[in-house]
């Protein structure tokens, strides 16, 4: 988002005479949480130069469109609106983030306020790869459909840099809890929590998915080399079994319903709730469905049957990038 040139915005009203206020955007529009980078940039200066054109009030827009926005993931940005507005000049954005987790949850310890900072280079890391962000529509992408395997090309880079950072934010969320667990605004810091954890399965996806891609070429190549079998039947076991990585993405997004619930219903009635919760229950339908799928191929394999090629199968024609 602009952080300067509001005035081409506000200087026909100002001339008309006619009185303004200013509405800059939390940037969560579509988004599993907001783009804080965006948020400030944005509410920084539009609210700045509202003021120095006369406008008399500011509104921090939030955008809950698609129906799966939930406003406790929006204080972080929504706060330094009200800070922003209150302040005459620039509002300091390095000034806010030191202060956000102290005023807000009452964290001492700075934990939350890195764990914010966490989430922005989490989606740093996202926005170098792909225009989404850590867009809704990507978290629930079928990474093996002609869709995902171009958004698979650009994450997998900057998987394990997007991984690392929103794994971090869980930590020092949990560290700043057990340190205090009578920090306040409870509901806000699940909701981060969960932010977090979205973050981290959008890339844990694309890991998974492209792993079983690789995995699955690498066992057809083997699949009648005798002395491999042990070796191909383990990575077939790694692929669908009481722990493979069908399993593995079956659980993250089931966990990740139930904490998205909980969030949902700390701050809304119950009303709409299944309309997106079903897009849950298809993700672990399908990765339950290919898992199964898996194991009778795995069963086929030890009754000395050929494998099926990987279309037949659903994967995509060659790996990524191979």
């Amino acid at each position: 988002m602009d952080t300067e040139g509001f005035d081409k915005v506000l200087e026909p009203f100002a001339k008309a005479g006619i009185e303004t206020w200013v509405a800059p955007g939390d940037a969560n529009w579509n988004e599993v949480f907001p783009v804080a980078k965006n948020a400030f940039g944005n509410i920084q200066g539009f609210i700045r130069d509202g003021q120095r054109m006369g406008s008399t009030g500011a509104l921090t827009t939030i955008w809950n469109d698609d129906g799966e926005g939930l406003f406790n993931l929006d204080w972080y940005g929504t706060l330094f609106g009200a800070a922003a507005a209150w302040q005459p000049g620039e509002s300091s954005i390095d000034a806010y983030q030191d202060a956000y987790g102290q005023l807000f949850h009452g964290d001492a310890s700075g934990k939350i306020d890195q764990a914010e900072k966490e989430l922005m280079a989490a989606h740093k890391a996202l926005g170098g790869s792909h225009s989404g962000y850590g867009s809704d529509q990507l978290f629930w992408l079928d990474p093996w459909s002609p869709e995902g395997q171009e958004a698979s090309a650009k994450i997998l880079p900057v998987a394990v840099d997007l991984r690392t950072h929103a794994e971090q934010a869980i930590v020092l969320i949990a560290q700043a809890r057990a340190a205090n667990p009578h920090l306040k605004e409870a509901d806000a810091l699940t909701a981060m929590d969960m932010g977090a954890r979205r973050l981290d399965l959008i890339g844990l996806k694309f890991e998974l998915a492209q792993e079983i891609v690789d995995t699955y070429a690498e066992v057809l190549a083997h699949q009648h080399d005798k002395a491999h079998s042990s070796a191909t039947r383990n990575m077939l076991d790694e692929i669908s079994s009481m722990f493979g990585r069908c399993q593995d993405l079956r659980d993250a997004y089931s966990a990740s319903k139930g904490e998205y619930s909980q969030v949902w219903l700390s701050e809304n009635r119950p009303y709409w709730l299944n309309n997106v919760t079903v897009r849950y229950d298809l993700r672990i339908e399908e990765w339950q469905r290919r898992g199964e799928r898996f194991a009778a191929v795995n069963k086929r394999f030890e009754d000395g049957k050929d494998l099926p090629s990987p279309s037949l199968l659903g994967l995509p024609a060659a790996p990524v990038g191979k």
